[in-house]
């Protein structure tokens, strides 16, 4: 091949990457969210408040980036957030239980439109408030502000 065609079809590459248009942020003009009650692990799993210290750090969270929070319907998207579980045996034969978070957005018409999940599991002995707070700001992190374009 010669050296100017060569040069052509790769400024016609780089042009046609370059011209692509970013994707639509789904979340573009959502101000108000509903915020469903917390699911996953059962209660004996969790110390107590925890359920209650993963509400009020995604409240908190949310409302850092702009976002109004709901109880009831009538939220432009509703945030759903779930604790789940892995069940690891310990060398002497014990079963330890570690615990991790997963947060989900979905739009009116239900589509999930934002998804986080822990990446490491924690036992669940070391959680504590300030651990699910630490974590949910770690997890939105990629949320884009309200009514970001």
């Amino acid at each position: 091949m010669s050296r100017p065609l060569l040069l052509l079809l790769s400024a016609c590459l780089l042009v046609g990457c370059g011209a692509r248009p970013s994707p639509a942020n789904p979340l573009a003009g959502v101000r108000t969210l509903t915020l469903a009650s917390v699911s996953g692990v059962s209660a004996s799993e969790l110390s107590p408040g925890l359920g209650l210290d993963l509400e009020s750090a995604l409240r908190r969270s949310l409302a850092v980036r702009g976002y109004q929070i709901r109880d009831t319907e009538g939220g432009e998207a509703s945030v759903r957030a779930s604790w789940f579980q892995e069940a690891r045996l310990l060398p002497d034969g014990r079963r330890e239980v570690h615990l991790g978070i997963s947060l989900s957005i979905f739009d009116r018409s239900g589509e999930r439109v934002f998804s986080a999940r822990s990446a490491r599991t924690t036992p669940a002995g070391q959680w504590n408030g300030d651990r699910v707070a630490a974590e949910v700001s770690h997890l939105l992190r990629s949320l884009p502000e309200s009514g970001a374009p």
